[in-house]
């Protein structure tokens, strides 16, 4: 039932990176000119990439909970299209994008991750998708984007605790991926 309910939830919200996502008003210069802003979609974009190996190693770790690991079969194709539409605008606008190699290189170092707690797994997973999906964070960062295209000033008192921050890959892969990117540098 869990997977019906989410299938049906998901299928509803499908997007389309050809004709959802306005790629020719894409501004290069103006991107440019945002390079931290640039550095924080390619930190996404690559923990963005681990999910496929985030979600093999967890369901295998949660093997005979069906539920989950249907859940996960659908967020498979939907984390790495993420990852794809991310890496498609770092190539439109000419910042580093990710080659093969790069993801191929911290698959490698990640080769003999496991996960043992599957309930823990599944919790912080779970929460992490909570928050990227929470409407107050959508709404309030999509007010402060068009507040900077517009180069109006937001009210800093209105920015949450360095602590209570969405994280900058908006949740999608939670912790676990994070952590398995940023933790083998090279």
């Amino acid at each position: 039932m869990i997977y019906a309910d989410y299938l049906s939830t998901a299928e509803m919200q499908r997007w389309n990176l050809d004709t959802d996502i306005a790629w020719d008003d894409v501004d290069p210069q103006l991107a440019l000119g945002q390079p931290e802003l640039l550095k924080r979609v390619r930190d996404s974009a690559l923990i963005e990439s681990f999910f496929p190996i985030f979600t093999c190693r967890a369901m295998d770790c949660l093997w005979d909970d069906v539920a989950a690991t249907s859940v996960f079969s659908i967020q498979l194709y939907e984390s790495y299209k993420h990852f794809h539409v991310f890496n498609q605008y770092l190539q439109r606008v000419g910042f580093d994008p990710i080659e093969d190699e790069e993801i191929a290189s911290i698959r490698r170092r990640n080769r003999d991750l496991r996960y043992e707690d599957g309930t823990g797994l599944l919790t912080r997973y779970m929460m992490s998708e909570h928050f990227a999906a929470w409407p107050g964070s959508r709404q309030r960062d999509s007010n402060r984007r068009e507040e900077r295209v517009r180069g109006d000033r937001h009210d800093q008192s209105e920015d949450p605790p360095a602590d209570r921050r969405e994280p900058a890959d908006g949740g999608v892969g939670g912790q676990p991926c994070r952590n398995s990117v940023a933790s083998t540098g090279d």
